[in-house]
Order: structure tokens, then C-alpha cells, then sequence
């Protein structure tokens, strides 16, 4: 019996998902991944829906579970610190549904993808397909061969550029800057996250579980003269962003200052024609993101259980992508429609729309009190 061979770019939550799928169903498999380690930065996610069931058909539910930050609300807070109103935060443990540091569910992904072959501090510079499989090639000078090539390399895929469609003609940015870094930062009990914001700004403090971070958003537009790639010109942005912003900022600014593992990246949402051409496909944000507000790490878990099913169903690899594709869209398009009015609701753009989320964060809090109705 001839052993298929998968080739996948990027070993986060989708690479991983997918990794472990094709071993357990007996593909030879390759990862190249351009970071030399797994990722430690970005802020924690939901672990929700699908991808709940996707978890536990793989076995590594309970283990994965047992890392959730434990966080149960948000509180919104002003300038001084005091309540402005709150939430209590989905998802739902009812339904098995948990929140995790993005490091820990990538840690325990990564455990659950054993016998797959790693390419740590590499990355596909060509790749050329024919007929009957595809020809990569590293950075490293390697060459590989593979009857299906996946890339799961996040939002600004270098593989989507290549094989499917320019990155200027499916990233729509949305006008919102976000950064995240670990921040020991304490803003009362393990169990809440504490947003505070002005016009256009927002800055939360997260517990996770111990980890604690920030995260800091903002709607504005870089100096010409900065580099948005480069980490010193990011701090330089956001501090000038952020100067004069009251509560816990200043703090937060200081450890920005020295912060070593700070995430930074625009606020946009990929839209694509099609996911997959001839034996090249795209999974998790390389297909669908809508970056931090799309459930991007449940879509990429649930997306690669989807491609695995279907790939064991059809014999036909473009008969697979397509089910696939057909499937998956059906889980993240409703989600990237959410992703205006999610971005509005944490990061107001002006003085007026502040206002207009704050009374309605205060009839929550006054529903809350009077409990429910008979």
C-alpha cells in the first residue's frame, strides 16, 4: 500500500490540529515551520463548539481542558479604576467550552501531533505542483515531495500568496491595532479581565491563568516613518498611542518598554474566492481569519478535523478540499460578519459611541442585580 505524504507550512493551531489528523490516519508527515520553537506570545482564545468535539475525538480534551484560565467576567473600568460596567464571559463550561492561553492549547496540540517530522527554523521559498503531488522548496536549500501541500501559516501566509491569490487582494485590514505581552500586572481577583478605554483606545488586563497579560488596542494609523515589522518602532507607536491614558497604563507602558515577546499585527479579516487549487489548500487563518475576533484558534481545530474527514472520505483530493471548503465556510462566515460590530463594542472609536457602550454595560449590571424575573 503507497503511504500518502502531507507537506504542511506553520505548526500553530491549525498546522498541529492537522498534523495529528494525517499521522492517526497514516500519512507521512512534514512540517516546516519558519519560528524555531512554539509560538509563547498572543492573547489567550476560546476553545468552543466543533472544536470542543474535535478535541475530544483527538484524545486530548481532559489534558488541554485542565490548562483554561479559569476567567469567568469582564469588568469594564475608568480612569480611576472604579466599575463602569461587566459581563459574565463566554464560552459556556456547560458545554464543555473553555478559555486557554494560546501558548498552552499550541503546547498541548503540538503533544498530541507525535510522529510527525518537524522543520523547526524553516520555511517553503517555491512550490511548484503537478498532477500527482507537489515539489517544495526550503530555505534551507531541502527539497520535498508530497501528494498534498497545507498551508496552515496564519493570516499573512506566504504560501497563499504563492499558490492561490495575492495577499493585497484577500486582507482587508480594519482599521484596529492590536498588541499583546506578558505583563505581571495585577488588577484585583484571578478571575477577571479588566478593560479600560478612551476614544479609539483600549487596553485589558488579563489574569490567564496565572500567565497574566496585556493587550492593547487601538484605532490609528502609524507615522510613515515608523516600521510596523520592527518591534522597537512598534513600542515607539503604541507608547506615544497610549501616553497620558489613565489607570493601570503607565504600568503596562513600562513593561511594554522592555517586553521581549510582544505580538503586534493590524486588525484584518481574509477573504478568499476559493480555499484550495489543484493539491494546495489553506486552512485556519490562511483561509478565514478575522484575527482576534473571528474564534480563529476553535475554527482552525475544527477546520482541520473537517479537511481530515474529508480527505479519508474522497479518494480525489480536489473532491476532499472541496467538501471540505463547502463545510468549513459554513462554520467561519457568520463569524467574520460578527467581527464589526465585536471590534465597536471593545475599541469605540469616539466620545460618543464610549458613552453609548457604557450605558449599556450599566443595564447589564443592573439586570444582573435584579436577578432574573418570575
Amino acid at each position: 500500500m503507497t503511504v500518502r505524504r502531507a507537506l504542511i507550512s506553520g505548526y500553530g493551531i491549525a498546522g498541529a490540529s492537522i498534523a495529528h489528523w494525517l499521522v492517526r490516519a497514516g500519512w507521512e508527515v512534514t512540517v516546516v515551520e519558519r519560528a524555531a520553537a512554539v509560538r509563547s506570545s498572543g492573547a489567550p482564545v476560546d476553545v468552543r463548539g466543533d472544536a470542543v468535539t474535535a478535541l475530544r475525538a483527538m484524545g486530548c480534551y481532559e489534558e488541554i481542558r485542565a490548562l483554561s484560565t479559569g476567567v469567568s467576567d469582564v469588568e469594564f473600568v475608568d480612569r480611576a479604576g472604579r466599575r463602569v460596567g461587566g459581563f459574565a464571559m463566554e464560552p459556556s463550561p456547560g458545554k464543555g467550552d473553555f478559555e486557554i492561553a494560546r501558548h498552552d492549547l499550541a503546547q498541548g496540540l503540538t503533544r498530541a501531533a507525535t510522529g510527525a517530522r518537524i522543520l523547526w527554523a524553516d520555511s517553503i521559498v517555491e512550490a511548484r505542483q503537478d498532477g500527482d503531488g507537489v515539489d517544495a522548496v526550503l530555505a534551507s536549500g531541502a527539497r520535498l515531495r508530497s501528494d498534498v501541500l497545507i498551508a496552515a501559516d496564519g493570516l499573512h501566509s506566504a504560501l497563499r500568496r504563492m499558490v492561490v491569490d495575492p495577499e493585497d487582494a484577500v486582507v482587508a485590514p480594519l482599521g484596529l491595532w492590536i498588541a499583546t505581552l506578558p505583563c505581571p500586572i495585577t488588577a484585583g481577583d484571578g478571575r477577571t479581565v479588566r478593560v479600560y478605554n478612551e476614544p479609539g483606545r483600549s487596553v485589558a488586563v488579563h489574569p490567564a491563568g496565572g500567565h497574566p497579560g496585556a493587550a492593547l488596542m487601538l484605532r490609528d494609523r502609524p507615522h510613515e516613518r515608523l516600521d510596523m515589522r520592527d518591534p522597537e518602532d512598534q513600542k515607539a507607536f503604541l507608547t506615544g498611542a497610549f501616553a497620558g491614558s489613565g489607570w493601570l497604563v503607565p504600568s503596562v507602558l513600562e513593561h511594554l518598554a522592555g517586553a521581549a515577546d510582544l505580538y503586534f499585527d493590524e486588525v484584518s479579516r481574509v477573504r478568499l474566492g476559493r480555499w484550495w487549487r489543484g493539491r494546495v489548500v489553506l486552512i485556519g487563518d490562511a483561509a478565514s481569519s478575522v484575527t482576534i475576533f473571528g474564534d480563529g484558534s476553535s475554527m482552525a481545530i475544527a477546520g482541520a478535523w473537517e479537511l481530515a474527514r474529508a480527505l479519508e472520505r474522497f479518494p480525489e483530493v480536489g473532491d476532499a478540499f472541496d467538501a471540505y471548503e463547502r463545510a468549513q465556510r459554513r462554520r467561519a462566515e457568520p463569524l467574520q460578519r460578527r467581527v464589526q460590530f465585536a471590534s465597536h463594542f471593545l475599541v469605540p472609536a469616539c466620545g460618543a459611541g464610549l458613552a453609548a457602550r457604557n450605558v449599556f454595560l450599566r443595564a447589564i449590571d443592573l439586570r444582573r442585580r435584579r436577578g432574573p424575573r418570575d
